[in-house]
């Protein structure tokens, strides 16, 4: 029964990202982390988006923007070795309640600069994020080498230097395959891979190609803004839960 959940906590949120280009682990580590564990979530759910962002890289290689790609992986990659350090050494119990937090305030700052109209006019007219983007791209990176979840501290930067969405979808999808390898290889050389997580894994990986599939003959026909406010109340949700848990 905890594989089927699994299974299906894996299509729904990969289902996000097939379709946006970003989400997807950062949205099922919450979920996923009470099922089987935050860190045989976090290796198989780098596995699994490795995989499906691999495949629609690889078929949406005419819209990457390259120069945009590469400016964002030298400074994402700088943090990358910061979080895999705190993921080694802190317990999963500070762990889980540290990602519970950046959650929640990830999706209460996401969701006040859409509805609260002071906040949303001063991010129209302020070239704030585009001044700063290294450091939304760093946080980013220690993010992801903590929990493979950076995305929402890199699309702050994304969604202003990628505002098509097949040049966003695709451009983001080459950095994830980019970045979770560095996971994968830490995970591979730490001997993580055990029978209990490669059973998850290829539960992961089936429901990730079906999410491929569903996520693209969605993807030119929602509204990506509507769509994105879903994914940000209910990361609130699930991120108060993960942090009040023990």
């Amino acid at each position: 029964m905890t594989e089927i959940l699994f299974g299906i906590i894996v299509f729904v949120t990969q289902l996000v990202e097939a379709i946006t280009g970003f989400g997807s682990t950062i949205m099922a580590l919450p979920f996923s982390t009470a099922l089987v564990g935050l860190r045989a979530s976090v290796s198989v759910l780098a596995a699994t988006t490795f995989a499906m962002c691999l495949i629609i890289a690889i078929f949406e290689r005419r819209h990457i923007q390259w120069k945009t790609y590469l400016r964002m992986v030298f400074v994402v990659l700088a943090g990358l070795p910061f979080g895999m350090f705190v993921f080694s050494v802190l317990p999963e119990g500070p762990l889980r309640r540290i990602l519970g937090i950046i959650v929640t305030l990830i999706a209460a700052y996401q969701l006040i600069l859409r509805f609260v109209p002071a906040f949303k006019q001063k991010q129209a007219n302020s070239c704030e994020i585009k001044r700063h983007h290294a450091l939304w791209l760093f946080a980013g990176g220690i993010v992801h080498g903590a929990f493979a979840s950076g995305g929402p501290f890199i699309v702050i930067y994304a969604a202003r230097a990628l505002p098509e969405k097949s040049h966003f979808r695709a451009t983001m999808c080459l950095l994830w395959v980019t970045l979770n390898s560095a996971v994968i290889t830490r995970d591979l050389s730490g001997g993580v891979y055990t029978p209990d997580i490669l059973r998850l894994l290829i539960i992961g990986l089936i429901a990730s190609a079906i999410s491929i599939y569903v996520g693209n003959k969605l993807h030119s026909k929602l509204n990506a803004e509507n769509f994105t406010v879903f994914v940000y109340v209910i990361l609130l949700v699930s991120g108060v839960f993960t942090s009040l848990s023990s």
